[in-house]
């Protein structure tokens, strides 16, 4: 990416637990970097079929 002039960093972090958004923003400070963009990336998985798991029976996925 660098050839078009840009810089991307993947930083692993559940923010779902209480203490991860200052742990992000700290190895964001130590990396020297400044953010333009954040992409939270949540998402859920699960394996089988999709009507068969518990979020589409709970109407959870469509």
């Amino acid at each position: 990416m660098i050839q078009y002039g840009v810089q991307a960093y993947a930083l692993a972090c559940d923010l779902s637990k209480a203490n991860a958004p200052r742990q992000l923003a700290e190895q964001i400070s130590e990396l020297g970097l400044s953010v333009d963009i954040l992409i939270n990336n949540a998402g859920v998985g699960t394996y089988g079929l999709r009507g068969n798991s518990p979020g589409a029976r709970a109407g959870g996925l469509r």
